[in-house]
């Protein structure tokens, strides 16, 4: 029976060797840190930081599953478990008291001794001392620990190297919240609110949420803001203080999550939040940094703003159209749909008309899902706009559409079904039309 992490297709040698010199890279690096500092608590600062740059080499996105072979087979014979602190520091705190371990990793002491352990061997070990680590209960190590369960609630909720166990990520990220982590108390909140290795339970989400925003989690600010400007979570609507919570999250919005600028934008807008004064110049200041961000949604909304001189901005299809175009290829179905808008009619000087970009752009859109784009692909494929004619693939696509809720999508299969009635009707009475 084959190994269930050799069934892709093996990465070339150059890939395997890339990570290996990667994770020697880090190993020397590490070892350099050590050498400056008399071990304690530096030095298990050292180690988790080595631990969580170990784990995100073989774990990144440019493994993909590829992984899986250099994870079975590949053997770093000039890269060894290090002696790190942890083992001497989570000894010393846990006084003797047998770790907990599961099935998976039961083997790992007698494992990570091997003169040239694989990468699944030093995971393991890293594992156990991660373990360890989360245990410590000195006030003096509580960062180590808050930052060992935040690494070990991220490995077993959604790594591929331990066995995923919603229920244990809850267990260390509850533990890494209780210890006063307000990334843990934003994660429990989410494990609360669809319960993810809990019960679900709406009112604990929202109590998490809202003691995360009090400690100034971005995220957390975010989703609390959210909660009590739209009435989510069976909570009574908030306007005031909803919007409130958002604007201070955006205030630290950053590239990695810029999403509390938009929101915030929209409810500056006409007619957006009655519980603020409209200010349009503040909502485009917004939508700006957004699209500064890399923030599609933003850059969509500021791609309308051009086209149709909203947000006291001048009308500029070349604007809109770059907005569109860019947010289009980072993914962002609105503006792929609004992009095959513009390929269909053209315009002289910006853009050349083609109906099959139309058709490129539209289909990309509909295969995200959004409806009024399945519905133009229908009809699309309806009229043989950017396609050959094809009926069977229109219906398919109206369908679609009209399962998720389109109306035109809705009254066309109506009409077509009205149509192929009638025309059987005929067939039936023997008549032939001329």
């Amino acid at each position: 029976m084959p190994d269930e992490y050799t069934r892709s297709r093996a990465p070339s040698d150059q890939k395997q060797t890339s990570i290996e010199d990667r994770l020697c890279a880090l190993r020397k690096e590490y070892e350099e840190r050590l050498e400056c500092q008399d071990g304690g608590e530096s030095g298990v600062e050292a180690e988790l930081a080595y631990m969580q740059a170990f784990m995100s080499i073989v774990f990144d996105k440019e493994c993909g599953e590829r992984y899986g072979v250099v994870r079975s087979s590949a053997k770093c014979a000039s890269f060894s478990i290090l002696p790190l602190q942890a083992d001497r520091a989570s000894s010393a705190e846990s006084g003797g008291e047998e770790e907990e371990e599961e099935e998976e990793d039961a083997d790992t002491s007698s494992r990570t001794s091997l003169a040239a352990p694989s990468v699944d061997e030093q995971l393991g070990g890293l594992l156990a001392r991660l373990k360890k680590l989360a245990k410590t209960k000195s006030q003096a190590n509580k960062q180590h620990a808050i930052k060992a369960s935040l690494i070990l609630g991220d490995l077993f909720q959604r790594r591929n190297f331990v066995q995923r166990s919603n229920a244990k990520a809850f267990k260390y990220y509850e533990n890494a919240s209780r210890l006063g982590s307000a990334e843990a108390v934003f994660k429990c909140g989410e494990f609360f609110e669809k319960g993810i290795g809990c019960s679900k339970d709406y009112d604990r989400a929202v109590i998490f949420y809202k003691k995360g925003a009090s400690m100034g989690h971005l995220h957390a600010m975010h989703r609390y803001g959210l909660v009590l400007l739209k009435g989510d979570l069976r909570q009574p609507v908030n306007l005031k203080e909803g919007v409130t919570w958002l604007k201070r999250a955006a205030s630290v919005a950053t590239k990695e999550f810029p999403d509390p600028l938009y929101n915030v934008a929209l409810c500056y807008e006409k007619d957006g939040c009655s519980a603020v004064v409209p200010d349009e110049g503040y909502s485009l200041s917004l939508l700006k940094k957004g699209t500064d961000f890399g923030h599609w949604p933003s850059q969509y909304r500021l791609g309308l703003s051009y086209e149709f001189g909203r947000l006291g901005c001048a009308v500029s299809y070349e604007d809109a159209i770059r907005c569109y175009k860019s947010s289009a290829e980072g993914g962002y179905p609105l503006s792929q749909l609004a992009l095959s808008s513009w390929y269909l009619t053209g315009h002289e000087s910006l853009l050349e008309q083609s109906d099959a970009m139309a058709y490129y752009w539209a289909r990309r859109a509909a295969e995200a899902h959004l409806p009024k784009a399945q519905y133009a692909v229908g009809h699309y494929c309806e009229k043989g706009i950017g396609t050959d004619v094809d009926l069977g693939e229109a219906k398919r696509w109206y369908k679609l559409a009209a399962e998720n809720g389109n109306k035109n999508a809705i009254q066309i299969l109506q009409a077509l079904r009205k149509k192929e009635d009638k025309e059987k009707k005929f067939k039936t009475n023997g008549c032939v039309i001329l």
